[in-house]
Protein backbone atom coordinates (compact mmCIF):
# COMPACT_ATOMS: atom_id res chain seq x y z
CA UNK A 1 0.00 0.00 0.00
CA UNK A 2 2.64 2.29 0.87
CA UNK A 3 3.66 2.13 -3.20
CA UNK A 4 0.85 3.15 -4.01
CA UNK A 5 0.16 6.16 -2.11
CA UNK A 6 3.68 7.04 -3.29
CA UNK A 7 2.81 7.05 -6.87
CA UNK A 8 -0.44 9.01 -5.98
CA UNK A 9 1.56 11.66 -4.11
CA UNK A 10 3.68 11.46 -7.45
CA UNK A 11 0.64 11.97 -9.70
CA UNK A 12 -0.90 14.71 -7.41
CA UNK A 13 2.36 16.53 -8.16
CA UNK A 14 2.28 17.01 -11.91
CA UNK A 15 -1.25 17.31 -14.25
CA UNK A 16 -2.44 13.50 -15.32
CA UNK A 17 -0.96 12.58 -18.97
CA UNK A 18 -3.80 10.45 -20.42
CA UNK A 19 -2.24 8.63 -23.65
CA UNK A 20 -3.64 5.92 -26.12
CA UNK A 21 -5.21 5.67 -29.52
CA UNK A 22 -8.70 7.72 -28.56
CA UNK A 23 -6.19 10.50 -27.90
CA UNK A 24 -4.69 12.27 -30.52
CA UNK A 25 -2.66 14.19 -28.60
CA UNK A 26 -1.90 13.91 -24.81
CA UNK A 27 -4.36 15.90 -22.68
CA UNK A 28 -4.42 16.79 -18.94
CA UNK A 29 -6.89 14.49 -17.05
CA UNK A 30 -8.01 15.68 -13.67
CA UNK A 31 -11.57 14.23 -13.63
CA UNK A 32 -14.12 13.69 -10.14
CA UNK A 33 -13.82 10.22 -10.40
CA UNK A 34 -9.83 10.29 -9.80
CA UNK A 35 -10.49 12.18 -6.84
CA UNK A 36 -13.60 10.66 -5.35
CA UNK A 37 -11.82 6.86 -5.73
CA UNK A 38 -8.65 8.64 -3.73
CA UNK A 39 -10.77 10.31 -1.27
CA UNK A 40 -13.03 6.94 -1.02
CA UNK A 41 -9.04 5.21 -0.11
CA UNK A 42 -8.12 7.82 2.50
CA UNK A 43 -11.25 7.31 4.27
CA UNK A 44 -10.74 3.25 4.24
CA UNK A 45 -7.30 3.86 5.51
CA UNK A 46 -8.38 6.52 8.04
CA UNK A 47 -11.05 3.20 9.21
CA UNK A 48 -8.83 0.43 8.86
CA UNK A 49 -6.18 2.48 11.46
CA UNK A 50 -9.57 2.44 13.85
CA UNK A 51 -10.64 -0.92 13.85
CA UNK A 52 -6.95 -1.55 14.09
CA UNK A 53 -6.61 0.28 16.94
CA UNK A 54 -9.64 -0.68 18.52
CA UNK A 55 -8.48 -4.66 18.13
CA UNK A 56 -4.96 -4.42 19.91
CA UNK A 57 -7.19 -2.23 22.75
CA UNK A 58 -9.93 -4.74 23.40
CA UNK A 59 -7.87 -7.66 21.98
CA UNK A 60 -10.38 -8.60 19.37
CA UNK A 61 -9.50 -11.22 16.21
CA UNK A 62 -12.97 -9.78 14.20
CA UNK A 63 -12.14 -5.99 14.39
CA UNK A 64 -8.39 -6.87 13.18
CA UNK A 65 -10.13 -9.16 10.40
CA UNK A 66 -12.58 -5.88 9.96
CA UNK A 67 -9.32 -3.65 9.53
CA UNK A 68 -7.76 -6.28 6.95
CA UNK A 69 -10.95 -5.79 4.84
CA UNK A 70 -11.02 -2.03 4.93
CA UNK A 71 -7.25 -1.75 4.40
CA UNK A 72 -7.98 -4.20 1.26
CA UNK A 73 -10.71 -1.47 0.40
CA UNK A 74 -8.07 1.15 0.32
CA UNK A 75 -5.87 -0.67 -1.88
CA UNK A 76 -9.19 -1.28 -4.29
CA UNK A 77 -9.51 2.48 -4.29
CA UNK A 78 -6.17 3.69 -4.64
CA UNK A 79 -5.78 1.26 -7.39
CA UNK A 80 -8.83 2.83 -9.41
CA UNK A 81 -7.33 6.55 -8.34
CA UNK A 82 -4.03 5.41 -10.03
CA UNK A 83 -5.80 3.79 -13.38
CA UNK A 84 -7.96 6.80 -13.86
CA UNK A 85 -4.93 8.92 -13.65
CA UNK A 86 -3.63 7.30 -16.59
CA UNK A 87 -6.56 7.08 -18.21
CA UNK A 88 -7.09 3.23 -17.93
CA UNK A 89 -10.65 3.80 -16.12
CA UNK A 90 -11.28 1.21 -12.48
CA UNK A 91 -10.92 -1.74 -12.32
CA UNK A 92 -14.15 -3.81 -12.16
CA UNK A 93 -12.93 -6.84 -11.10
CA UNK A 94 -9.54 -7.80 -9.03
CA UNK A 95 -8.50 -9.43 -12.45
CA UNK A 96 -9.29 -6.64 -14.23
CA UNK A 97 -7.37 -4.17 -12.11
CA UNK A 98 -4.62 -6.63 -12.18
CA UNK A 99 -4.40 -6.60 -15.93
CA UNK A 100 -4.66 -2.52 -16.03
CA UNK A 101 -1.84 -2.77 -13.46
CA UNK A 102 0.09 -4.65 -16.65
CA UNK A 103 -1.24 -2.70 -18.90
CA UNK A 104 -0.03 0.57 -16.99
CA UNK A 105 3.37 -1.18 -16.48
CA UNK A 106 4.40 -1.57 -20.25
CA UNK A 107 3.12 1.58 -21.14
CA UNK A 108 4.39 4.37 -18.42
CA UNK A 109 8.30 3.68 -17.57
CA UNK A 110 7.20 5.93 -14.29
CA UNK A 111 5.92 2.89 -12.99
CA UNK A 112 7.64 0.11 -14.90
CA UNK A 113 9.81 -0.72 -11.97
CA UNK A 114 7.34 -0.35 -8.77
CA UNK A 115 5.82 -3.46 -9.04
CA UNK A 116 2.70 -2.85 -8.44
CA UNK A 117 0.83 -5.88 -10.56
CA UNK A 118 2.66 -7.67 -8.15
CA UNK A 119 2.41 -5.49 -5.05
CA UNK A 120 -1.18 -5.48 -5.64
CA UNK A 121 -2.12 -9.17 -6.06
CA UNK A 122 0.43 -9.63 -2.26
CA UNK A 123 -1.90 -7.45 -0.89
CA UNK A 124 -5.49 -9.15 -1.69
CA UNK A 125 -3.38 -12.68 -0.60
CA UNK A 126 -1.95 -10.77 2.57
CA UNK A 127 -5.26 -8.51 3.69
CA UNK A 128 -8.24 -10.02 1.77
CA UNK A 129 -7.70 -14.17 2.32
CA UNK A 130 -5.29 -14.34 4.81
CA UNK A 131 -6.53 -11.46 6.93
CA UNK A 132 -10.28 -11.39 6.34
CA UNK A 133 -11.61 -14.79 4.88
CA UNK A 134 -8.56 -17.85 6.73
CA UNK A 135 -8.31 -14.95 10.07
CA UNK A 136 -4.86 -16.06 9.46
CA UNK A 137 -3.50 -12.96 11.36
CA UNK A 138 -2.17 -11.71 14.78
CA UNK A 139 -1.65 -8.37 15.47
Amino acid sequence: MEILRRALIRLRKKPYILRGPEVKSAAVVRSKSFHGYLNEAKKAVAAASEEYEESLQKGDVMKLRDACEKAWLAALKATDALLEAYGLGPGETCRDRRNKLWKLKGKERAVEGLGLHDRFHARMMLLHLQGFYDGDISP
